[in-house]
């Protein structure tokens, strides 16, 4: 469907106004479904993670430039000084930190602004996204890790109960917080691996 929407647009050169519109909407709309599916695999752990060393805070710039989050202004990064070396699929951990990114930010509507942090401590990385909720009290923060559950944005559910079974894949955990004045943030902690110098 992707491809045909491109192909549209590339046989009909600069469309309308109305037509763009709709394949914008098309495009959006197989990437949501993409994003589930892919949330769907992850999941249901169809694929076995391949663990390697990798610097966390490298993998989240990357999840970041991918989002495009540094440039549109919704982020605030606070990376730990020191080199975040953790046991991690590469790309389950992309996958772990862009559905954290995404879930937070529409949490956050309609002014987005979520803050990432990581951190060692304990020998542990700790990797937490925050925002602070317009209005909606989470009465049931672990209500939020049920797939097709209503009480997040549409996909969130899901999104976040994968990004729960890929941290426990990997010896890691991952919890949501609620504190007193509406914020809310998912800290995902994950085992340190020593720098071989």
């Amino acid at each position: 469907i992707e491809s045909l929407a491109y192909y549209l647009q590339l046989l009909l050169g600069q469309p309308g106004s109305r037509l763009r519109h709709h394949l914008e909407r098309l495009r959006e709309s197989v990437h949501e479904t993409n994003w589930i599916l892919s949330d769907a695999v992850h999941f249901l752990q169809i694929a076995a993670p391949c663990p390697q060393r990798v610097d966390l805070n490298e993998l989240v710039l990357g999840g970041v430039a991918e989002l495009g989050a540094g440039r549109a202004g919704w982020l605030r990064l606070r990376l730990a000084p020191e080199t975040a070396i953790v046991r991690l699929d590469p790309e389950q951990g992309r996958h772990l930190v862009r559905n954290l990114l995404i879930v937070f930010r529409r949490l956050s509507e309609p002014q987005p602004l979520v803050v990432l942090e990581t951190q060692i401590s304990d020998g542990e990385v700790l990797l937490e996204v925050g925002v602070r909720l317009q209005g909606r009290p989470v009465d049931d923060p672990e209500a939020m890790f049920e797939p097709f559950s209503a009480h997040a944005p549409a996909g969130s559910g899901l999104a976040l109960a994968s990004a729960r079974r890929i941290a426990e894949a990997h010896g890691g955990r991952l919890a949501l917080r609620c504190q007193q004045g509406g914020q809310l943030s998912v800290v995902a902690a994950l085992a340190t691996m020593p720098s071989t110098r």
